[in-house]
This record gives structure tokens, C-alpha cells and sequence, in this order.
């Protein structure tokens, strides 16, 4: 069964920290006008949601901070290539397509996308998406501190076989990066903890074929491709963001 993978890097200024809030001022600006210098990428919340056969789905309510950046990665098990996400909200954010994943799967049926959301507005809110065919979507939605959402670089990979799911090679150009990847894997086959390469894995779903994403923060340029266990074939794309 062929896996749907998405990565994109996110190079940013930020705390390190994970499931934590952000700190005052660490709203994702980059270095303020004080000349202080930036602080590494943070995560600083993270859920998932999950609903059988629907043209909706919502996650739970966060709690956001003002200037923070939004990251949702969608997934759809049985939409072959007439899929789309109609629309995407919440946080008051402005929303973009940053990466999808062309269908896969057994009959093609497979659809992954990921999608930024910059220019946070605090409050509590939900992330809400409206798709065009009804089935089963999974969705997992992150709050970072200090990413900028520029668009550096971006890639794609098939891997035919194998029991890994392995994300395309991104070349980054900024120290200080935030690596996400995000897959759907075999059925019942939700990894958790770390990766070989260091990424942290963030909640996921556990439909038919659970979406897993994960993250790992790099503090040099290079070149990155994170793998797990999970079953292939992997159609993956991905995308790099400028950081400040």
C-alpha cells in the first residue's frame, strides 16, 4: 500500500520546548528592534482530530498566542486525485497551501496536504477544513513560536517498497530549522516517541491508516531527509521556509 508523506522545513526564531507556551514577546517576529538576539525554533502546542466519512473536520479549541504560526497537516484515505481541502480556518490566521501529496495508495487513493498558518490572532480558537468529496480525513495541527513562513525550497519522493517511510531531501539554507514530516502509515501502525534521526513525533490519529507527523529542530545547514518505521511504498513532497 502506497503512503502519503509531506515535509517542509521551517527555518525560525523561536524557544525550544514542546507542548509548552510561548514566552512573552515570542511571538514569531524574529529579533526585536532592541538588537536582542533571535532565540531557537518552539513548538508550542499540538492536536489532532480525526472523523470517518465527513466534509468537515475540526480540531479541539486552542488556546493561541498572538503573532504565532499555525502548521496543519491533512489527510484524506480514499479521494484518488478529485480531493481537495475547500477551505481552512481558524486562529484568525491567513492560510496557504504550502506542500500535497498527489494520490497514492491501492487505486490512487491516498491524499496528504500541509498547510501554513502565519499572522496568529490570541485567543482560543479551532482549526476548521471543509473538503470537496466526503470520506475519511485525519488532521494534526501545531502552534510554533518564531517561524517566518517564507518559502525556501521544496521536493517530492516515491519509494516503492520497503517498511520505511522515508521524506524527500531538502537542502536548507538557515541554521536554525524546524524539519516536519508528516505520513500516512499502515493501518493500526501509529509510531510515537523519536525517529532514528532525531525527530520528536507529534499527536497523531488512529483511523484505518493513522496520520503520523513529526518534527525535529536543526541548528546548522544541511541536507535532511527523516525516516521511520512505516510501511511503504511513501509518495512524499515537502517544502523549506525562511527563518528571520
Amino acid at each position: 500500500m502506497v503512503r502519503g508523506v509531506a515535509l517542509l522545513v521551517l527555518a525560525a526564531c523561536g524557544r525550544l520546548g514542546f507542548g509548552t507556551d510561548a514566552a512573552p514577546g515570542d511571538s514569531g517576529g524574529g529579533g526585536g528592534g532592541d538588537g536582542s538576539a533571535a532565540a531557537p525554533p518552539a513548538l508550542v502546542t499540538a492536536m489532532a482530530a480525526a472523523q470517518f466519512m465527513t466534509t468537515s473536520l475540526s480540531t479541539g479549541a486552542i488556546d493561541v498566542a498572538e503573532g504565532t504560526t499555525l502548521i496543519a497537516a491533512i489527510a484524506c484515505h480514499a479521494c484518488k486525485q478529485t480531493a481537495s481541502v475547500a477551505s481552512i480556518t481558524g486562529g484568525g490566521a491567513t492560510w496557504n497551501q504550502i506542500a500535497a501529496g498527489p494520490a497514492g495508495g491501492i487505486g490512487g487513493s491516498e491524499v496528504i496536504w500541509i498547510y501554513l498558518g502565519t499572522d496568529v490572532t490570541a485567543g482560543s480558537t479551532t482549526v476548521s477544513i471543509a473538503t470537496t468529496v466526503s470520506d475519511d480525513f485525519e488532521m494534526t495541527v501545531s502552534e510554533w513560536s518564531g517561524l517566518t513562513g517564507a518559502v525556501d525550497t521544496s521536493g517530492m519522493l516515491l519509494t516503492d517498497s520497503g517498511a520505511t517511510a522515508v521524506a524527500p531531501t531538502l537542502v536548507t539554507t538557515h541554521a536554525s530549522d524546524v524539519v516536519y514530516v508528516a505520513a500516512v502509515g499502515f493501518p493500526g501502525n501509529l509510531p510515537g516517541g523519536t525517529t532514528s534521526d532525531g525527530s520528536t513525533f507529534l499527536p497523531g490519529s488512529e483511523l484505518e491508516e493513522p496520520l503520523a507527523a513529526a518534527y525535529r529542530i536543526v541548528t546548522t545547514t544541511g541536507t535532511y531527509a527523516p525516516t521511520w518505521a512505516m510501511q511503504s511504498p511513501t509518495y512524499a513532497v515537502g517544502a523549506a521556509f525562511e527563518g528571520y
